[in-house]
């Protein structure tokens, strides 16, 4: 008689199940946001909270599970109420998470599944995240997944009031867009999918074409963006690197942009904390950061 085959049961889902990978530039990146939550209430407390790129509400960092972005904003205190967006799936998995480990704040929050340009459209349109209150997004994509006619709706959601949405975005150069420009020059490239991408991301084709040279640095890109969301009306917009603190190698920008000159002088507290210094203005942006 042939012996029973063993069955084999799945494993209970732990937090470590919840939770990506991520390097220790993005725990340094989070602290950043906690520490400015902690004062960003001071001047523009119980107002919105966007996060177009949510995540799953638990991150692992070198093999330690901590609090995401999406769950960071939603324990400080600072936000009436969260607008979460990701991928269907991912989403699904946020609500579990944010639902398992805040149960009291269940309606503080809401997390929509699908692209976070296209989801974003009709809360705007429909004045459902309110237009008289303060607004924070963070625009976290993991390489190029944010619109640069994204940013251009989100800065005019609010512009007829004194404030216009606070931005905070990473600007991928390092793990994508520099990346997707070849050495060389090709007659072919103005064509291809990656130009399109890059059109995509910046606004057009006239915002990155004339960067497109052999000697090119990933800091020309981000000084450009910076000049272009400074543009749309906003009072300042300063640049950070995000480095690895093993290697000290630039990873990509944070750009952060406001007309609030105390959420400059807050962020510039919170970022020498942790010793992270603005780069806008220093001229090794354009020589430094390379691959």
């Amino acid at each position: 008689m042939r012996a029973a085959k063993a069955i084999k049961l799945p494993r209970p889902k732990t937090a470590l199940d919840e939770a990506r990978n991520f390097h220790g530039w993005t725990g340094n990146k989070l602290e950043l946001l906690a520490l400015y939550f902690k004062v960003y209430r001071r001047v523009a407390g119980n107002g919105s909270y966007i996060d177009g790129f949510a995540g799953s509400g638990r991150v692992r960092v070198e093999g330690v599970v901590r609090p995401g972005s999406a769950s960071i904003a939603l324990t400080s205190a600072t936000f009436k109420h969260l607008y979460l967006f990701e991928t269907p799936k991912v989403a699904a998995t946020l609500r579990r998470n944010l639902a398992a480990d805040y149960p009291t704040k269940q309606q503080r929050w809401t997390a929509t599944g699908g692209d976070f340009n296209e989801e974003i459209k009709p809360l705007l349109e429909d004045h459902t995240i309110p237009i008289e209150k303060p607004c924070f997004a963070f625009l976290d994509p993991d390489s190029t997944q944010l619109d640069w006619d994204t940013i251009k709706v989100l800065a005019d959601y609010k512009r007829d009031q004194e404030h216009k949405v606070e931005l905070w975005v990473l600007f991928a150069t390092h793990h994508a867009l520099f990346r997707l420009m070849p050495r060389r020059r090709s007659p072919k490239f103005a064509e291809s999918p990656s130009a399109a991408t890059l059109d995509r991301v910046m606004g057009g084709r006239e915002a990155w074409w004339d960067l497109y040279e052999p000697d090119r640095r990933p800091g020309q890109l981000v000084i450009r963006y910076r000049e272009r969301i400074k543009a749309l009306g906003y009072r300042e917009v300063a640049v950070r690197r995000i480095i690895d603190p093993l290697t000290h190698k630039p990873q990509y920008f944070m750009v952060h942009a406001s007309d609030h000159q105390a959420a400059f002088n807050l962020m510039h507290w919170a970022a020498g904390q942790l010793h992270m210094p603005e780069d806008a203005e220093q001229l090794e942006l354009l020589g430094g950061g390379e691959d």
